[in-house]
């Protein structure tokens, strides 16, 4: 998600860029060529058939359409409306309170240029009834700035980890925020299929935590990184048995 920000900002340069006369007499220029290479002809002069819709409420315009037969036309009639409508929708996509927290998630990255930035880190922190101390901010800052010089540190994951939790109590909350946002409802939407498979009427008995425990297993069951024989080591060093089992050598 903090990657968003820059990804969503580097597409509107790209279109605000491509806005221009120069862009599009290039387009035109390719798409003449490309119709000239498949024989397909430019008709010339404007469409005469008039179409009236009298007692109807009409979204758009109707009736004499011109052809595009020059880069004036194109321009203002299709290149510029699309870029126009592209700009728009990436604005209203990436508005409000959306943006603000994604440009704070953002500024938890170390390889941000915003990196640790008040000014970005208010709005998160507003969101989630989290106070900003500026102290705690100038120190972090320090801090981390020695820490780069030694190690590379270059995502929120090895930040967080490096922040003291008594220290940095607060950038610690809003680091672990940051990290557990989902970039997308597919991963909460998937919990509740486990869910109703696992909290059936036979099991209605169950206590939570028992409950997370079984349902963590379901829907994690494809990660390939668990040794089960670690698994089952922690458990037995979790409390002593009342018997002492052993294997037949």
């Amino acid at each position: 998600m903090g990657k968003a920000v820059e990804y969503k900002m580097s597409v509107v340069d790209t279109l605000s860029k491509l806005r221009t006369e120069a862009a599009d007499d290039e387009i035109f220029e390719k798409v003449r060529d490309i119709c000239g290479s498949y024989n397909i002809q430019i008709l010339q002069g404007a469409r005469h058939k008039q179409k009236r819709l009298e007692g109807f409420v009409l979204e758009s315009s109707c009736g004499a359409t011109p052809n595009l037969t020059s880069s004036a036309e194109f321009r203002y009639e299709i290149f510029f409306p699309c870029l126009d409508r592209m700009l728009q929708e990436l604005a209203d996509r990436f508005s409000g309170a959306g943006q603000k927290i994604m440009e704070g998630i953002q500024a938890c990255n170390p390889s941000s240029p915003t990196f640790l930035s008040e000014d970005a880190l208010k709005p998160i922190a507003a969101h989630y009834h989290v106070t900003i101390k500026p102290e705690e901010l100038i120190v972090a800052k320090n801090f981390m700035k020695r820490k780069m010089e030694k190690e590379d540190i270059c995502d929120i994951t090895t930040a967080f980890h490096l922040l003291d939790e008594d220290m940095f109590p607060t950038l610690k909350v809003i680091f672990r925020i940051a990290l557990t946002i989902p970039v997308s409802s597919c991963s909460c939407e998937r919990s509740f299929s486990p869910l109703r498979r696992l909290h059936m009427w036979l099991r209605r008995t169950m206590g939570q935590e028992r409950l997370n425990d079984l349902a963590i297993l379901s829907i994690e069951k494809y990660l390939d990184n668990v040794d089960p024989e670690n698994v089952i080591d922690r458990f037995a060093k979790l409390k002593p048995p009342r018997y002492n089992l052993m294997l037949p050598q």
